[in-house]
Protein backbone atom coordinates (compact mmCIF):
# COMPACT_ATOMS: atom_id res chain seq x y z
CA UNK A 1 0.00 0.00 0.00
CA UNK A 2 1.11 3.64 -1.03
CA UNK A 3 0.74 6.06 1.88
CA UNK A 4 0.86 9.70 1.63
CA UNK A 5 0.87 11.93 5.29
CA UNK A 6 1.17 15.26 6.10
CA UNK A 7 2.75 16.18 2.64
CA UNK A 8 3.99 19.69 2.70
CA UNK A 9 5.67 21.57 -0.22
CA UNK A 10 6.79 25.08 -1.01
CA UNK A 11 8.56 26.97 -3.78
CA UNK A 12 10.76 29.95 -3.46
CA UNK A 13 7.93 30.77 -0.67
CA UNK A 14 5.01 29.61 -2.37
CA UNK A 15 3.03 26.79 -0.69
CA UNK A 16 1.88 24.14 -3.30
CA UNK A 17 0.84 21.01 -1.50
CA UNK A 18 -0.11 21.23 2.12
CA UNK A 19 -0.90 18.74 4.83
CA UNK A 20 -2.27 16.05 1.72
CA UNK A 21 -2.40 12.49 2.71
CA UNK A 22 -3.82 9.66 0.98
CA UNK A 23 -4.07 5.67 0.83
CA UNK A 24 -3.50 3.57 -2.09
CA UNK A 25 -3.95 -0.05 -2.52
CA UNK A 26 -2.86 -2.74 -4.87
CA UNK A 27 -5.35 -3.51 -7.23
CA UNK A 28 -7.30 -0.03 -6.91
CA UNK A 29 -6.89 3.06 -9.34
CA UNK A 30 -7.17 6.46 -7.50
CA UNK A 31 -7.87 9.41 -10.18
CA UNK A 32 -6.91 12.66 -9.01
CA UNK A 33 -9.25 15.64 -10.10
CA UNK A 34 -7.96 19.56 -9.34
CA UNK A 35 -7.62 22.79 -10.82
CA UNK A 36 -4.83 23.61 -12.98
CA UNK A 37 -1.30 24.23 -11.04
CA UNK A 38 -2.39 22.86 -7.92
CA UNK A 39 0.66 21.05 -7.62
CA UNK A 40 -0.58 17.20 -9.11
CA UNK A 41 2.72 16.75 -11.06
CA UNK A 42 4.86 17.82 -7.65
CA UNK A 43 2.91 15.29 -5.72
CA UNK A 44 4.13 12.43 -8.16
CA UNK A 45 7.29 13.67 -8.26
CA UNK A 46 7.73 13.59 -4.37
CA UNK A 47 6.25 9.76 -4.52
CA UNK A 48 8.57 8.94 -7.52
CA UNK A 49 11.50 10.55 -5.59
CA UNK A 50 12.46 12.95 -8.36
CA UNK A 51 11.55 16.03 -5.67
CA UNK A 52 11.55 16.11 -2.08
CA UNK A 53 8.81 17.23 0.35
CA UNK A 54 9.43 20.02 2.41
CA UNK A 55 7.49 17.73 5.40
CA UNK A 56 5.66 14.83 5.98
CA UNK A 57 6.13 11.15 4.65
CA UNK A 58 5.79 8.91 1.91
CA UNK A 59 5.53 4.87 2.31
CA UNK A 60 5.23 2.08 0.27
CA UNK A 61 6.91 3.58 -2.72
CA UNK A 62 10.29 1.74 -2.11
CA UNK A 63 9.63 -0.57 -4.70
CA UNK A 64 9.74 -1.44 -8.30
CA UNK A 65 7.58 2.11 -9.78
CA UNK A 66 6.46 3.29 -13.26
CA UNK A 67 5.80 6.38 -14.08
CA UNK A 68 4.10 7.31 -17.49
CA UNK A 69 4.57 11.30 -18.05
CA UNK A 70 2.03 14.10 -19.70
CA UNK A 71 4.78 13.45 -22.42
CA UNK A 72 5.12 10.27 -24.21
CA UNK A 73 9.33 11.08 -24.06
CA UNK A 74 10.07 8.17 -26.64
CA UNK A 75 13.67 8.05 -27.85
CA UNK A 76 13.68 9.55 -31.43
CA UNK A 77 16.35 7.08 -32.51
CA UNK A 78 14.95 4.22 -31.24
CA UNK A 79 12.23 2.59 -33.13
CA UNK A 80 8.22 1.69 -31.33
CA UNK A 81 9.49 -1.85 -30.32
CA UNK A 82 13.40 -0.11 -28.97
CA UNK A 83 11.61 2.20 -26.87
CA UNK A 84 9.19 -0.14 -25.03
CA UNK A 85 12.10 -2.84 -24.26
CA UNK A 86 14.62 0.17 -23.34
CA UNK A 87 12.75 -0.23 -19.98
CA UNK A 88 14.11 -3.96 -19.83
CA UNK A 89 16.20 -5.49 -22.14
CA UNK A 90 16.35 -9.03 -21.09
CA UNK A 91 12.37 -9.28 -22.14
CA UNK A 92 11.49 -12.04 -24.33
CA UNK A 93 10.64 -10.50 -27.52
CA UNK A 94 6.96 -12.11 -27.66
CA UNK A 95 6.23 -10.30 -24.20
CA UNK A 96 7.04 -6.60 -26.18
CA UNK A 97 5.43 -8.17 -29.50
CA UNK A 98 2.11 -8.85 -27.03
CA UNK A 99 2.11 -5.61 -25.39
CA UNK A 100 2.54 -3.94 -29.03
CA UNK A 101 -0.33 -5.93 -29.87
CA UNK A 102 -2.21 -4.43 -26.66
CA UNK A 103 -2.12 -0.96 -27.74
CA UNK A 104 -2.61 -1.68 -31.75
CA UNK A 105 0.54 -0.79 -32.71
CA UNK A 106 1.19 -4.58 -34.93
CA UNK A 107 2.69 -3.00 -37.74
CA UNK A 108 4.22 -0.41 -36.53
CA UNK A 109 7.15 -2.01 -34.96
CA UNK A 110 9.81 -0.31 -36.92
CA UNK A 111 8.45 3.00 -37.00
CA UNK A 112 10.49 5.98 -35.16
CA UNK A 113 8.68 8.69 -33.22
CA UNK A 114 8.83 11.11 -35.85
CA UNK A 115 6.55 8.72 -37.99
CA UNK A 116 3.93 8.90 -35.39
CA UNK A 117 1.42 10.45 -34.24
CA UNK A 118 0.36 11.89 -30.75
CA UNK A 119 -1.87 9.35 -29.83
CA UNK A 120 0.34 6.41 -31.54
CA UNK A 121 3.37 7.97 -29.67
CA UNK A 122 1.00 7.62 -26.51
CA UNK A 123 -0.06 3.82 -27.03
CA UNK A 124 3.89 3.20 -26.77
CA UNK A 125 4.79 5.01 -23.65
CA UNK A 126 1.72 3.30 -22.26
CA UNK A 127 2.95 -0.29 -23.45
CA UNK A 128 6.39 0.55 -22.25
CA UNK A 129 5.16 1.63 -18.84
CA UNK A 130 3.41 -2.23 -18.18
CA UNK A 131 6.50 -3.51 -19.51
CA UNK A 132 8.50 -2.01 -16.69
CA UNK A 133 5.89 -3.22 -14.77
CA UNK A 134 5.81 -2.68 -10.59
CA UNK A 135 3.27 -2.84 -8.44
CA UNK A 136 2.97 1.11 -8.56
CA UNK A 137 1.74 3.19 -11.44
CA UNK A 138 2.14 6.86 -11.50
CA UNK A 139 -0.20 8.60 -14.21
CA UNK A 140 0.23 12.14 -14.94
CA UNK A 141 -2.45 12.90 -17.36
CA UNK A 142 -1.19 10.19 -20.03
CA UNK A 143 -3.30 10.96 -22.34
CA UNK A 144 -3.81 15.20 -22.64
CA UNK A 145 -4.36 16.77 -25.49
CA UNK A 146 -5.81 13.82 -27.36
CA UNK A 147 -9.49 13.79 -28.78
CA UNK A 148 -12.01 12.45 -26.75
CA UNK A 149 -12.43 9.15 -29.10
CA UNK A 150 -8.82 8.22 -28.63
CA UNK A 151 -8.50 9.15 -25.20
CA UNK A 152 -11.29 7.00 -24.61
CA UNK A 153 -9.71 3.92 -26.89
CA UNK A 154 -6.31 4.51 -24.14
CA UNK A 155 -8.50 4.42 -21.32
CA UNK A 156 -9.89 1.27 -22.62
CA UNK A 157 -6.70 -0.11 -23.21
CA UNK A 158 -5.27 1.25 -19.75
CA UNK A 159 -8.09 -0.62 -17.78
CA UNK A 160 -7.07 -4.45 -20.11
CA UNK A 161 -3.68 -4.12 -19.47
CA UNK A 162 -3.96 -3.07 -15.77
CA UNK A 163 -6.47 -5.62 -15.12
CA UNK A 164 -3.70 -8.65 -16.00
CA UNK A 165 -1.57 -7.76 -12.88
CA UNK A 166 -3.84 -4.75 -11.17
CA UNK A 167 -1.19 -2.72 -9.99
CA UNK A 168 -1.83 0.08 -7.53
CA UNK A 169 -2.53 3.31 -10.23
CA UNK A 170 -2.24 6.70 -9.13
CA UNK A 171 -3.89 8.71 -12.49
CA UNK A 172 -3.63 12.79 -12.99
CA UNK A 173 -6.57 13.56 -14.70
CA UNK A 174 -8.48 16.97 -15.84
CA UNK A 175 -11.03 15.18 -17.86
CA UNK A 176 -14.00 14.12 -15.70
CA UNK A 177 -14.92 11.41 -17.68
CA UNK A 178 -11.95 9.79 -17.87
CA UNK A 179 -12.05 9.71 -14.02
CA UNK A 180 -15.11 8.20 -13.52
CA UNK A 181 -14.49 5.70 -16.49
CA UNK A 182 -11.19 4.40 -15.36
CA UNK A 183 -11.02 5.08 -11.52
CA UNK A 184 -12.06 2.74 -8.07
CA UNK A 185 -12.06 6.18 -5.90
CA UNK A 186 -12.07 10.14 -6.75
CA UNK A 187 -9.92 12.25 -4.98
CA UNK A 188 -11.04 16.75 -6.03
CA UNK A 189 -8.48 18.31 -4.96
CA UNK A 190 -8.34 22.29 -3.49
CA UNK A 191 -6.50 25.00 -5.54
CA UNK A 192 -3.45 25.62 -3.59
CA UNK A 193 -1.91 25.38 -1.19
CA UNK A 194 -3.58 22.11 -2.14
CA UNK A 195 -5.09 19.50 -0.36
CA UNK A 196 -8.03 16.72 -0.31
CA UNK A 197 -11.09 18.09 0.18
CA UNK A 198 -13.53 15.23 -0.74
CA UNK A 199 -13.15 11.50 -1.18
CA UNK A 200 -15.69 9.63 -3.84
CA UNK A 201 -15.73 5.72 -4.10
CA UNK A 202 -17.26 4.72 -7.08
CA UNK A 203 -20.43 2.07 -7.53
CA UNK A 204 -19.15 -0.44 -9.71
CA UNK A 205 -16.40 -1.91 -11.49
CA UNK A 206 -14.13 -0.01 -13.12
CA UNK A 207 -14.56 0.55 -16.67
CA UNK A 208 -17.76 1.57 -16.06
CA UNK A 209 -19.79 3.61 -18.63
CA UNK A 210 -18.67 7.70 -17.84
CA UNK A 211 -22.44 9.03 -18.82
CA UNK A 212 -24.60 6.30 -16.65
CA UNK A 213 -27.73 7.77 -14.66
CA UNK A 214 -26.21 6.75 -11.78
CA UNK A 215 -22.93 8.88 -12.24
CA UNK A 216 -25.03 12.29 -13.15
CA UNK A 217 -25.20 13.70 -9.93
CA UNK A 218 -21.16 12.76 -8.94
CA UNK A 219 -20.64 14.56 -12.09
CA UNK A 220 -22.46 17.60 -11.07
CA UNK A 221 -20.85 17.36 -7.60
CA UNK A 222 -17.44 17.19 -8.73
CA UNK A 223 -18.08 19.99 -11.48
CA UNK A 224 -18.92 22.10 -8.59
CA UNK A 225 -16.55 21.68 -6.36
CA UNK A 226 -13.80 22.28 -9.29
CA UNK A 227 -15.22 25.36 -10.37
CA UNK A 228 -16.06 26.50 -7.04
Amino acid sequence: MLKLTGIRKSFDGLPVLSNLSLTLSQGEIVALIGPSGCGKTTLLNIISGLTAPDAGTVEGAEGKLSYMFQNARLLPWRTVEENIRLVREDAPGEEVRALIAAVGLEGFEHYYPGQLSGGMARRCALARAFHFGGSLFLMDEPFQGLDYGIRMEMVEMLLTMWGREKPGVLFVTHEIDEALTVATRIAVLTPRPTTIQTWYTLPGAEGREASAPELLDLRREIIRQITG
